[in-house]
């Protein structure tokens, strides 16, 4: 058996996959409550809940102003849960698969709102691949 098929690279090759989602929706959540720094600084996407919602609104520029917060509550919810899911190993396959599939979404609307640059620039399909690929062969670590 090489070593990239013994079952200690799977575990560790899972273990990673995990973590590494879970950092990724979780670094996301906490740069929307300013734990990166305030927005303008360095390094920070947002800074601040107000400033992830002007971002969902140039997401969805059509929609009412009261939508895009409604939205990027939403999103803010729904990554922490996947993160903090993926992270503790709760239902890894379903948290895999959901997280994947919220990531298609998130590309799509990515892609056809502010164009194709800025969804292959954040990694979105390889993000979305990682989930889903980790729900394939996740035996609910």
């Amino acid at each position: 058996m090489t070593p990239l098929r013994s079952p200690r690279f799977r575990m560790f090759a899972l273990l990673l996959t995990r973590f590494g989602l879970a950092a990724t929706f979780l670094s996301g959540v906490a740069d929307r409550f300013g734990a990166w720094g305030r927005h303008g600084a360095p390094n920070v996407s947002w800074g601040d809940m107000q400033h992830f919602a002007a971002r969902a609104q140039a997401v969805f520029p059509q929609a009412p102003p009261a939508l895009a917060l409604f939205s990027a509550w939403v999103a803010t919810v729904l990554d922490a849960a996947f993160g903090l899911g993926l992270l503790i190993g709760v239902r890894t396959r379903t948290m895999a698969f959901g997280s994947g599939t919220w990531l298609l979404a998130y590309t799509l609307a990515t892609a056809l709102s502010v164009g194709p640059h800025a969804t292959l620039a954040y990694g979105l399909l390889g993000l979305a691949g990682a989930s889903m690929l980790l729900a394939a062969v996740s035996d609910d670590l």
